[in-house]
């Protein structure tokens, strides 16, 4: 799951394993399937916070992928990252432009 995720932490793991002490890095379900993962959580009662219900993963930065989803759902938690991030939506207007 974590290892397929992107491309640069596939090579990483690929690279150096799960395991990198002197980075200080531990990726303890890099082999999982989504699926094992959801069946895990499931089993564990854990409930997962509302945006993995919308976003495509974990939200990792201020792309279209995850601000337009975050823009729909949860208009002003969008509006305090525009607050903090003005470009921002400067992001969802170059989306437009090149779609």
């Amino acid at each position: 799951m974590a290892a397929l995720d992107n491309a640069v932490r596939f090579i990483s793991i690929r690279k150096h394993g799960p395991i990198r002490a002197a980075a200080g890095n531990w990726t303890p379900i890099w082999d999982w399937s989504k699926q094992k993962l959801l069946d895990t959580i499931e089993k564990s009662g854990i409930s997962l916070l509302p945006d993995y219900t919308f976003l495509p993963r974990s939200f990792d930065g201020f792309s279209y992928l995850f601000l337009m989803p975050l823009k729909e759902h949860y208009p002003r938690d969008y509006q305090r990252v525009l607050e903090w991030f003005s470009l921002a939506e400067a992001e969802l207007l170059r989306y437009e432009i090149h779609r």
